[in-house]
């Protein structure tokens, strides 16, 4: 069975319960085919900048915005930074893949949250000497 209607004592119930509730209870928030990405940040601060979701998926970054954020053994923004980083960032580190630089806004438990977005404007290392 994959859900079980909790009783009082007195034999009514007092809701539902699935597997899914006891799992996100041990571990947190699953995402799954029935979670939507409409809380999922994705916000242009400025020319160069982006508050976004780490749950986003790096193929759709990439492919929205022309980026070329690099691609391994991990499919969202908080797996790649994990990865190159080596472990879980705290609030407010910085891990830096030039052009890009990630700011890490929020931490929940075990799992980035929100990131900052920097990408250095190539154009600006050019200073017109030879």
């Amino acid at each position: 069975e994959s859900s079980r209607a909790p009783r009082r004592g007195f034999g009514g119930t007092s809701g539902l319960v699935s597997v899914e509730d006891v799992v996100e209870q041990i571990f947190g928030e699953i995402q799954d085919e029935y979670d939507t990405t409409e809380d999922w940040t994705e916000r242009q601060l400025d020319e160069h900048t982006y508050m976004l979701s780490a749950r986003h998926e790096l193929d759709y970054l990439n492919e929205k915005y022309g980026w070329e954020l690099p691609e391994g053994d991990y499919d969202t923004v908080a797996g790649m930074l994990i990865h190159f980083y080596g472990d879980l960032p705290d609030e407010n580190e910085v891990v830096e893949m030039p052009p890009y630089s990630f700011q890490i806004v929020s931490v929940q438990d075990t799992r980035i949250e929100l990131v900052k977005l920097t990408i250095e404007d190539r154009r600006s290392e050019r200073t017109g000497h030879n």
